[in-house]
C-alpha cells in the first residue's frame, strides 16, 4: 500500500517549486547583464603595468593616458598599488604602431607588438613606469625573493601533512580502543 504521507509531501514540494519559478524568473531579469567584451579578440590590446616612484613606491590614483599621435585612445587611474590595465582597440594593421604612455611619473613610447591574425593569444603589453623609466616586462610587487615564498609554501605543506597524519593516527587509536571495549563487554 502506498505511503500517503510521502505522496502528500511530494505534491506539496512540487507545488512549492512551481510557485518559485515566476519569482526566480523576475529575480534573474533584474540582475545586470554580464559585461561583454568591447572588442573582438583580434582587436583587443591591453597595456598594463605599475606606476611607481624612484623608490618603487606606488603612485596611487595617478592618471595614465595612452595616445596614438594626437588622439587619446586609452585612459585610466592607477589603483592603490599603482597598477593600471587599459584595454585598447587595435587592428592587425596597427602592428608596430607607436603608442605614447603618459603618467605623473613620466612618459614613454611603446610599440604595439603582437602576432597579426592570431585570435587565440591574448595581446598584452607590459609598460611599467618606475621613477620615470620604462620597464617593458611583467613586473611583480613582491618584496621577498622567490625562495622565501617557496620555503613558506613548503612549511605550510609540511605542517598540513603533519596535522593530517596526526588526525589519522588518532582515529585509528579510537577505533582500536572501541574494538577493545566492545570485546570486553562481550566477555562479561
Amino acid at each position: 500500500m502506498p505511503d500517503l504521507h510521502c505522496r502528500h509531501h511530494k505534491e506539496r514540494s512540487v507545488k512549492f517549486q512551481s510557485s518559485l519559478l515566476p519569482l526566480l524568473a523576475v529575480c534573474l531579469a533584474l540582475l545586470p547583464a554580464p559585461a561583454l567584451a568591447k572588442h573582438e579578440a583580434n582587436h583587443r590590446y591591453n597595456v598594463k603595468g605599475f606606476v611607481l616612484d624612484e623608490n618603487e613606491q606606488p603612485l596611487a590614483d595617478s592618471a595614465v593616458t595612452i595616445r596614438s599621435g594626437n588622439s587619446v585612445i586609452g585612459y585610466q587611474k592607477t589603483n592603490s598599488q599603482g597598477y593600471y590595465n587599459i584595454p585598447l582597440h587595435l587592428h592587425d594593421t596597427d602592428f608596430g604602431k607607436k603608442l605614447q604612455v603618459r603618467t605623473a611619473a613620466g612618459e614613454a613610447v611603446i610599440r604595439a607588438t603582437f602576432t597579426p591574425g592570431n585570435k587565440a593569444t591574448r595581446r598584452v603589453h607590459y609598460a611599467n613606469l618606475i621613477g620615470g623609466k620604462l620597464v617593458e616586462n611583467q613586473f611583480s610587487r613582491r618584496r621577498f625573493p622567490a625562495s622565501v615564498y617557496i620555503a613558506s609554501t613548503a612549511a605550510v605543506v609540511a605542517v598540513s601533512a603533519t596535522i593530517i597524519v596526526a588526525r589519522q593516527a588518532k582515529r585509528r587509536r579510537r577505533r582500536k580502543l572501541a574494538k577493545v571495549q566492545k570485546h570486553k563487554k562481550r566477555k562479561r
